[in-house]
């Protein structure tokens, strides 16, 4: 079984690689295109609040907010 961190590393990091889109996503980092989310809790705990929607308090996609919870 996978540990929280290897599950977020395959479905980032990893899936890049096999894309063969690594030096452009994969990483949060200058010049890679990045969505982001703002959960409440702590993933490598328990990873089943990533796909909880409750717990879903911000999301990014690429430079655009596409929802905002936090105000």
């Amino acid at each position: 079984m996978l540990s929280p961190a290897a599950v977020i590393r395959s479905a980032t990091r990893t899936n890049a690689a096999l894309l063969q889109r690594e030096h452009d996503i994969g990483r949060i980092a200058v010049g890679y295109r990045s969505d982001l989310i703002i959960i409440d809790g702590d993933p490598l705990r328990d990873i089943r609040i990533l796909g909880a929607p409750k717990h879903l308090r911000l999301v990014m996609v690429g430079e655009r907010l596409a929802k905002n919870d936090l105000l």
